[in-house]
């Protein structure tokens, strides 16, 4: 991605990803957004991607349908052989075309590439559409959160 693709990726991504987590934990936008804006800093210190992270553009005959970001895996972050898929987006009008799975399966090549030999994601569980690609494409859950907002009463 150039410089301005960075700038409007983190930008459009951090909102993103603050409202699609604060509607699925119940945790207040307030919070997520603080959470989300440390995470961010150290991904994309002075608006660049850190070592290890990478940004790209997904194109089909020279138009670009989606953006993936991998990183290093956030559990081993030294690990050489281990990456985390932070986000994989197919322009919306898209989706439903096999672009996410192609999208996923050039992710995966070069990766393989680069030495590592697995790759890890988080997914929003109302994301029923991710969760299919991921599981038809081998990813297994390893772990479920699970959480419930508790009706407020007073004392």
């Amino acid at each position: 991605m150039t410089d301005d693709e960075v700038a409007r990726y983190i930008a459009v991504g951090l909102d993103e990803y603050v409202a699609q987590y604060a509607a699925s934990s119940g945790e207040s936008e307030g919070e997520v957004r603080r959470k989300a804006e440390e995470q961010y800093t150290s991904y994309f210190p002075d608006g660049r991607p850190a070592p290890g992270h990478q940004l790209m553009i997904m194109e089909s005959n020279g138009d670009a349908v989606g953006q993936t970001w991998v990183g290093p895996h956030p559990q081993r972050p030294g690990a050489s052989d281990a990456a985390w898929l932070y986000n994989i987006e197919i322009d919306e009008e898209l989706r439903g075309r096999g672009y996410g799975r192609r999208c996923l399966d050039l992710v995966e090549a070069h990766l393989a590439q680069q030495g590592v030999t697995e790759l890890g994601l988080n997914v929003f569980s109302d994301n029923n559409a991710a969760r299919g690609l991921y599981a038809s494409s081998d990813y297994r859950e390893v772990a479920v959160t699970m959480t419930k907002v508790l009706p407020h009463r007073s004392s």
